[in-house]
């Protein structure tokens, strides 16, 4: 069985835990409005005023005039990840990290009631000892585990087991499947398909013709499928992030100010990377209009190792490289851009595997 943990708004959790005065206060952290700030990620109590990660700090001002904007402490947040990974391998010796505040555990020869009894104890720990509340959903797979613990957000807990797969999948919306974003929601809604029961009318031959490689990937999640162990131990090829838009960019003044709040969701996740990474090259990706992509790369000279935040000239070189080669791809295909990502290519700074006692050398 697979468990799926998260903790709910880590870094607001945790300054909201150094400084409980701000208990039940709209809080944030992120960058400074002044400085055309993004925000890391808020609590719930700033969600209720439409206040959402990656959104500019001077939206959310707008929208939550009273939002307490902190800024982060990664040093902080990577010492509190440890703690919680220390309580993870209570239970499992099969960890695979997903971020500071993410993990997928593996439980081995456990029954449903075993690993049920496991994942509260986990949350229980983690709460009683850190003092921050962590959701976490299990079921048979990494897939299924990641959407149950969305179910009860935040300090929830659900479980789906096989003889449920079925009925929560026919009832579920393809846009619960990772990577279905609104233009493919459009896309799928065009030939019927609305729900995962929907999708699941779809041939393998269909759905690869309508969307490629990724169809293959739907007809399989549509059915609660998913082959991906859980690993503790790999080597990671890149880190990037991108953003699926609801109305296609042509504009590039638009575009860069989308670099921007991607750059700083590139960053955090940087510093959140669990291992010892270097970067060899910094890469951008177009998906158009049309479905087609389009990518560019170029080695990258200053020197970035994870876990550690960016300089302003290693801030201001990585933005110059990344727009010069958004430009390039823009010019090249001139069609609308419906998906814009930005990613490392990455290589471990030796050339030993890194296993789970190297997470936080």
């Amino acid at each position: 069985m697979v468990l799926h943990c998260d903790a709910d708004s880590f870094f607001a959790a945790v300054e909201i835990r150094e400084r409980p005065q701000l208990a039940n206060l709209p809080v944030a952290v992120g960058g400074s409005a002044r400085s055309r700030g993004v925000l890391a990620t808020c609590n719930y109590v700033a969600r209720k005023y439409g206040v959402r990660s990656a959104m500019s700090s001077a939206q959310a001002e707008k929208l939550c005039p009273q939002l307490i904007i902190l800024s982060p402490r990664y040093n902080l947040y990577r010492e509190v990840s440890k703690q919680m990974h220390e309580i993870f391998s209570r239970y499992s010796e099969c960890i695979e990290p997903l971020s500071l505040d993410e993990a997928f555990l593996l439980l081995r020869d456990v029954d449903w009631a075993q690993a049920k009894s496991i994942s509260e104890q986990i949350r229980q720990q983690i709460f009683t000892e850190i003092g921050i509340t962590v959701s976490a959903g299990l079921s048979i797979n990494k897939f299924l585990a990641k959407l149950a613990t969305e179910w009860n957000k935040p300090d929830g807990f659900k479980c789906i087991e096989a003889g449920e797969v079925d009925a929560i999948m026919g009832n579920l919306p393809v846009k619960k499947i990772p990577g279905v974003g609104k233009s493919a929601q459009e896309k799928l809604a065009r030939i019927g398909v609305v729900t995962c029961a929907d999708l699941q009318s779809k041939t393998l031959a269909e759905l690869e013709q309508y969307f490629g490689v990724f169809g293959h990937c739907l007809f399989e999640r549509a059915r609660g499928i998913d082959h991906r162990e859980v690993k503790s131990v790999w080597l990671r090829k890149s880190v990037s992030v991108e953003r699926t838009f609801s109305e296609d960019l042509l504009d590039w003044e638009v575009i860069q100010t989308h670099v921007i709040k991607l750059l700083s969701l590139l960053e955090k996740r940087w510093v959140g990377l669990i291992g010892s990474y270097r970067v060899k090259k910094l890469f951008v990706k177009l998906k158009f209009s049309d479905f087609t992509s389009a990518n560019k790369e170029s080695l990258i000279s200053t020197s970035l190792f994870s876990g550690t935040a960016w300089s302003s000239n290693q801030y201001e070189q990585i933005h110059e490289l990344a727009l010069h080669l958004l430009k390039i791809l823009q010019q090249e295909n001139d069609k609308p851009i419906r998906l814009l990502g930005i990613g490392f290519g990455v290589e471990p700074m030796s050339g030993k595997d890194m296993t789970q006692s190297d997470l936080f050398s």
